[in-house]
């Protein structure tokens, strides 16, 4: 039986992209993900450090959770599949 992997805890701007996203997908619904995350890397890029703060905090809590649940898992990037450009 081939075990499940291991999702990686998600980092603070995958907590603010999760939450601007569906702002963005009202406004225009036809946009690509790709243009979505490139403009809310932007918003990101611009905003303050207490909101920055705020995700930080999520992620910080979201990492401790996983390494409960998770006390042996290691990152081991998957280097055999090609990186699409």
């Amino acid at each position: 039986k081939k075990q499940k992997k291991i999702p990686r805890p998600k980092n603070s701007f995958i907590f603010y992209l999760k939450d601007k996203t569906p702002d963005f997908l009202k406004i225009n619904p036809n946009i690509n993900r790709r243009e979505v995350s490139k403009a809310v890397g932007q918003m990101w890029r611009n905003e303050s450090e207490e909101v920055k703060k705020i995700y930080a905090e999520k992620a910080r809590i979201e990492l401790e959770e996983h390494k409960l649940k998770y006390p042996n898992y290691k990152f081991a990037p998957d280097r055999s599949k090609k990186i699409k450009k």
